[in-house]
C-alpha cells in the first residue's frame, strides 16, 4: 500500500468520537472590550458550524467571522448559506484503506502528506442566478514500484453555467502537480510543488495551503515550491520547511519546528517562521511560539517583534483554558487575550454545542 499520511479527521477542525454537528458562539465578553481585538481568536478557534458525515469526513462547512457585538446566538446550520461538500465513493474507499506509516499529530501542519480522495463543492446564495455553483477538486497519483506516491496532480475543471461533475481530468485542467521524495525509511522527506496549464494562471495567481497560509504556486518558468520534513528517532515530524524557488532565487518561506512531550506522545510547543504572512493579522509577526496541551488544544501562544516599535496590543501573548466532554472536544474555552492569565477574568467564553451520531 501506499506510504502516506492519513487521518479520517478533518484537518481543520480536528474532533473526535462520532461528531454530527457542532455549532459556536461567544456566551461572554469583557466589559469596554474593543472589537479590534476580535481577530486575535480566528487563528486559534475557527468561527461558524460544522457538520459531518458517519464516516468523519465533512460535509458542510459555514465560516461565521466571530462578531464582538453579539453574545449567545448560535446560528442555525443552512445548507444553502453554507459550503457543502460531497465525494467520490471509490476514492474514499480507497483511502480508509490505506495504512499510513506516519502517525498523525495534531499540531504538525502536514496537510500536503494527506491522501485526498476527489470531491466536490457546492454553494448557493452567490449571486450569479444560478440554482448552485461547483467547484470540483480532482486528485490524480500516480505510484512507482514499490507503491509509494511519486506523484499528485491535482485538476480544477472550470463550471460556468453547469453543476454537474465531470468526474474525469484533462491536461488543460491540471492546477499544480506535486512531486515526491524518500528517504531509506519510505517517509517522505521532499515535495516539489510545479504549476499546472490552468487557463486560471493567466489571470489569477494559483495558490497552494501549505503550513496554514496560502502560498502562490511560481509561474511555469522553471520556478516551484519546495517543502522538505525532517524526523526523530521515534519518525515524529520535527521541522517543515517551505522554500520558495523562482525568479529572485530560493527564499525560505516558511518554517515549523515541533517539540514532543517528553514522557507522553503529543505536540506540546510549535516554533513558527512565517515570511509570507506578516500582513495577516492572525499572526502580526514573522515569529512566534504556540504551546498546546495533551488534548491538543492551544493554551498559549508567544509572539517576537519583527521591529522594537511593533505595537504591544499586536503581541501581546495570548492564553486559553478549557472544559471538555465526554470525548474530550471542548464544549467552553476561556480566552484571555491581554497579556495575563487572571483565573475568573477572561476576556472573552466561547462555548460549542456538539451532537454526535448514535
Amino acid at each position: 500500500m501506499p506510504h502516506i499520511l492519513l487521518s479520517k479527521k478533518n484537518t481543520v477542525t480536528h474532533f473526535n468520537g462520532p461528531i454530527k454537528s457542532v455549532k459556536i458562539a461567544f456566551t461572554y465578553k469583557k466589559q469596554g472590550l474593543n472589537p479590534y481585538q476580535g481577530y486575535k481568536i480566528d487563528n486559534d478557534l475557527k468561527g461558524g458550524n460544522f457538520e459531518f458525515y458517519e464516516n468523519g469526513l465533512l460535509k458542510t462547512n459555514t465560516w461565521y467571522n466571530f462578531k464582538m457585538d453579539t453574545l449567545n446566538i448560535f446560528r442555525p446550520i443552512v445548507p444553502k448559506k453554507s459550503i457543502n461538500l460531497e465525494y467520490n465513493e471509490e476514492d474514499v474507499k480507497k483511502s480508509f484503506q490505506i495504512t499510513p506509516n506516519i502517525k498523525y499529530y495534531r499540531n504538525v501542519y502536514s496537510e500536503l502528506l494527506y491522501y485526498n480522495p476527489t470531491y466536490y463543492v457546492y454553494q448557493y446564495d452567490i449571486g450569479n442566478g444560478l440554482e448552485k455553483d461547483l467547484i470540483e477538486h480532482i486528485y490524480i497519483y500516480i505510484y512507482d514500484e514499490k507503491g509509494r506516491i511519486k506523484q499528485q496532480k491535482y485538476y480544477n475543471p472550470p463550471h460556468s453555467g453547469d453543476f454537474i461533475p465531470y468526474k474525469a481530468a484533462k491536461e488543460e485542467d491540471l492546477y499544480y502537480t506535486i512531486t515526491y521524495h524518500y528517504n531509506d525509511k519510505n517517509q517522505v522527506i521532499k515535495q516539489e510543488i510545479f504549476p499546472g496549464y490552468n487557463e486560471k494562471s493567466d489571470y489569477y495567481p494559483l495558490y497552494i495551503y501549505v503550513l496554514s497560509i496560502d502560498m502562490i504556486i511560481p509561474e511555469n518558468n522553471g520556478g516551484k515550491l519546495e517543502v522538505q520534513y525532517q524526523y526523530d528517532k521515534q519518525d515524529r515530524i520535527t521541522q517543515i520547511s517551505l522554500y520558495d524557488f523562482n525568479e529572485d532565487g530560493t527564499l525560505l518561506a516558511a518554517q515549523s519546528n515541533y517539540t514532543y512531550h517528553s514522557t507522553k506522545d503529543f505536540v506540546e510547543k510549535s516554533e513558527n517562521y512565517f515570511e509570507y504572512n506578516v500582513t495577516d493579522w492572525n499572526y502580526p509577526t514573522k515569529r512566534w511560539v504556540s504551546h498546546f496541551n495533551e488534548q491538543g488544544d492551544i493554551i498559549k501562544r508567544e509572539f517576537t517583534k519583527d521591529y522594537p516599535e511593533q505595537s504591544t496590543s499586536d503581541t501581546t501573548t495570548r492564553f486559553y483554558e478549557y472544559e471538555y466532554d465526554q470525548y474530550n472536544n471542548w464544549i467552553k474555552c476561556y480566552l484571555y487575550l491581554e497579556g495575563q492569565k487572571v483565573k475568573g477574568d477572561p476576556t472573552l467564553i466561547a462555548e460549542r454545542k456538539i451532537e454526535y451520531y448514535e
